[in-house]
């Protein structure tokens, strides 16, 4: 019985890191979240600028439906108005009021937003929405981490990715949920639709089940 787990856990942890290998390639990276046009004509296109300015040097166009653009980092006194954007090959200024996020809700296969996981032995719960998530082991305090925009993997439509950090330490964690609909969790007979596997920051692995909210 104990060998039948061992394997069974083992599967599960190449799984993971299957998994994180295919969608994750450096959470060292400076891009933060994710955003789409908005407010541009169809038959329109939103500039992309050399600086923070509408004066500054045009280097580029973005299309009026154009998603998965990238917004880096900036100091929140640096341009509050304007962001800097990576789309494709470029990298600019665009004015903020024509973008927002960037959800992926109206496109196939896509992750639910608002996510409630859980897990035994020990028991853990976490929640996942709004670029938060808050992890709570039994019996001790929760731990808040700031998330990033999810990434499906390349090779499968089913399994994302979800970096994040911590809030006080900004220590990483990633977050691998793959849809099975089959996920049964501890003693339970239900069935949850999402499989879950957490490095979390301290290092442990945690495998549970999720279920959107």
């Amino acid at each position: 019985m104990f060998r039948g787990f061992a394997l069974e856990w083992a599967a599960g942890l190449c799984f993971f890191m299957g998994a994180l290998f295919a969608i994750v390639p450096s959470i060292a990276s400076d891009e933060e979240t994710l955003f789409k046009v908005k407010g541009v004509d169809e038959w329109d296109v939103l500039y992309v600028r050399e600086e923070p300015t509408h004066r500054a040097k045009i280097i580029g166009a973005i299309p009026s439906d154009a998603q998965e653009i990238r917004v880096l980092k900036q100091r929140k006194e640096e341009a509050p108005d304007w962001r800097r954007i990576a789309y494709r090959d470029m990298k600019g200024w665009v004015n903020s009021v024509f973008l927002e996020p960037d959800l992926g809700d109206d496109r196939p296969n896509s992750l639910a937003t608002r996510l409630s996981c859980l897990g035994t032995d020990p028991a853990w719960k976490l929640t996942i929405a709004d670029g938060q998530a808050r992890f709570a082991p039994v019996g001790e305090t929760e731990q808040l981490l700031y998330t990033r925009i999810p990434k499906m993997a390349v090779n499968r439509a089913t399994t994302w990715a979800i970096e994040a950090h911590d809030a006080k330490t900004d220590e990483a964690a990633v977050f691998v949920i793959r849809s099975s609909g089959e996920c049964i969790e501890g003693q339970s007979t239900d069935k949850l639709p999402y499989e879950m596997f957490g490095n979390f920051t301290n290092g442990v692995v945690l495998n549970g089940c999720c279920s959107a909210y």
